[in-house]
C-alpha cells in the first residue's frame, strides 16, 4: 500500500489531537507542589511560583527569574500603566534559586512553565526580555520586535523589554507594552 506524505501528516495530526484531548494535565496546585519539590538543579530553594490571577488570566507575563520585591514592583508598574492586575498573572521561566541563566536550568524549568500556561489558558503571553522570549520564539531580538504579536500554536506571544532594561529608562511605565 502506498501512503502519501499528506495522508501521513493527517494521521499524525489526528493522533496528536486525540492524545491532547485525553491528557489530564491535573491541578495547578499539584503542578506547583512538583515545582517546589523539584530536584533537577543544584541551587534549589523555594520555587518561584506565579502571582496574580491564577484562575483565568487574560495575560500572563513571563520573566526569567524572581528577585526579592520584584513581583510587587511589577504589579505596581502594571497598575501605573493602566493594566488590570486582576486579569493578569506573573510567572517565571526559572523556578529555582539559580543565580545564572543557563540553558540546562531553563530546560529543567520550562516544562513547569508550559504546563502552567496550558492550565491557565491566557489570551496573551508576554515574555519580558530575551531570556523569557527565547522559550517561546526562536532567535528573536526583543529590541527589534518589542510589542509585536507572534503566534506559536494557539498562543499569542508578545515579547517586550525586560524590567531590568526598563528600570534604566525614563518613562518605563509607558514602554512596558
Amino acid at each position: 500500500i502506498s501512503v502519501h506524505d499528506a495522508d501521513i501528516q493527517v494521521l499524525f495530526d489526528e493522533l496528536r489531537d486525540q492524545i491532547i484531548d485525553n491528557i489530564n494535565i491535573g491541578d495547578l496546585k499539584d503542578l506547583h507542589s512538583l515545582t517546589i519539590n523539584c530536584k533537577r538543579c543544584p541551587n534549589l530553594g523555594n520555587g518561584n511560583l506565579p502571582i496574580g490571577n491564577l484562575v483565568d488570566p487574560d495575560v500572563i507575563f513571563v520573566t526569567d527569574r524572581s528577585l526579592e520585591d520584584w513581583p510587587l514592583d511589577f504589579l505596581n508598574i502594571l497598575s501605573e500603566a493602566g493594566l488590570s492586575v486582576s486579569r493578569s498573572a506573573l510567572t517565571f521561566a526559572i523556578r529555582c534559586n539559580s543565580n545564572t541563566v543557563e540553558e540546562t536550568v531553563l530546560k529543567n524549568c520550562s516544562n513547569y512553565l508550559y504546563s502552567e500556561i496550558q492550565m491557565l489558558t491566557p489570551k496573551l503571553i508576554i515574555p519580558l526580555g530575551s531570556v523569557a522570549s527565547s522559550l517561546f520564539l526562536d532567535s528573536i531580538k526583543v529590541s527589534e520586535n518589542h510589542g509585536t504579536i507572534f503566534w506559536s500554536g494557539p498562543w499569542a506571544i508578545m515579547p517586550v523589554y525586560s524590567l531590568g532594561y526598563l528600570a534604566k529608562r525614563e518613562n518605563a511605565d509607558k514602554e512596558i507594552i
